[in-house]
């Protein structure tokens, strides 16, 4: 089972690459998550509140954040495919309660409420969250360990087969697409015979393996993702 594991760990290392655009040991990466992309859920964004936990009321505020983005012309960036929240394991829970909830009661965005904040009004929705792509993202709290936002911060991007603006672009040399597993070739044979494979080296007798990935990627546009903390300020 050596290449498989091999294998794993190439796809850890692919992944824990990726994570790292969206994060740093500090919290969300500031060069894809910023005031200039306005993609920070916040009330300078137009949330109801700054950097939302994962909620109802948090994810609606993603979206109209979202659906408001302009390009560095002021012209509307049309969103019109699907979406992927993204969130670490310890938000599981939640994500899959949000995505599998079979209607919302909403008091804001449609409802109304008093003066105090109670409901005087409910509307009784379906759950069109259920639309969206749920990805876990175990790297988060790795990535993230030093931002005291390991298992609360969260966030959505545009599906990049429908978005002709991708927020982060990854890449992959030809012929590496998928990660490449190679062995040393063995230089034990015996005597009057051909190379013998499972012998390996003539001197230590190790038959060696290695695994070869190249690839690589750039931040391009935060304006086709937005996140949040978590941590409600």
């Amino acid at each position: 089972d050596i290449a498989k594991r091999l294998s794993q760990a190439a796809v850890n290392g692919i992944t824990q690459f990726i994570t790292g655009f969206f994060f740093t040991s500090a919290g969300l990466n500031p060069a894809l998550y910023n005031s200039g992309y306005g993609n920070i859920i916040n009330e300078a964004n137009g949330a109801a509140s700054n950097n939302p936990p994962l909620s109802s009321q948090g994810v609606m505020d993603a979206i109209k954040i979202m659906a408001g983005m302009r390009d560095s012309q002021g012209n509307p960036i049309l969103v019109n495919g699907r979406m992927r929240l993204f969130h670490p394991p310890a938000l599981s829970a939640v994500a899959q309660n949000l995505k599998k909830a079979l209607s919302l009661y909403v008091a804001t965005e449609g409802g109304t409420q008093s003066s105090a904040g109670f409901p005087a009004q409910w509307l009784n929705v379906s759950n069109w969250l259920s639309d969206m792509d749920i990805v876990m993202d175990p790297w988060i709290p790795i990535v993230a360990a030093g931002s005291g936002f390991t298992n609360t911060a969260w966030g959505i991007v545009v599906d990049p087969e429908s978005a002709p603006r991708p927020c982060v672009e990854v890449g992959f040399l030809t012929g590496y697409e998928t990660p490449q597993v190679f062995t040393k070739l063995p230089n034990t044979q015996r005597l009057g015979g051909g190379v013998d494979p499972q012998l390996g080296d003539f001197y230590s007798m190790d038959t060696e393996f290695k695994i070869v990935s190249v690839f690589g990627g750039k931040v391009i546009d935060g304006r086709t993702t937005v996140a949040s903390t978590g941590a409600g300020s």
